[in-house]
């Protein structure tokens, strides 16, 4: 595999250099890219992966690491007031006769 970092972001290619209609590896790592290093791990229930990207002179490393998964919290449910006892206003009207 080959790509590029571009704004921390891992790029690969898309399969089209101008100009050229079957580029090879060497055609992308003229225009910038570079091979790949992807250190995959294991999943672990509980966990999200999350990568890191080291760009050297001539290869991007993926590593990764843990970070746990954050349950959202319980909404407790609401107390329930007890109805207002006071009375009712009265009904005003503001028509002008």
């Amino acid at each position: 595999m080959i790509g590029k970092l571009e704004n921390g972001r891992l790029v690969q290619p898309t399969g089209k250099v101008i100009i050229i209609a079957n580029p090879t590896e060497e055609d992308y790592k003229k225009i910038g890219y570079k091979e790949v290093e992807d250190n995959v791990i294991e999943e672990q229930e509980g966990m999200f992966i999350v990568p890191e990207y080291t760009e050297t002179e001539d290869k991007i490393i993926i590593n990764y690491h843990y970070e746990p998964v954050e349950e959202p919290e319980e909404e407790q449910p609401e107390e329930e007031l007890p109805e207002e006892t006071q009375e009712p206003e009265e009904e005003v009207n503001d028509t002008i006769e």
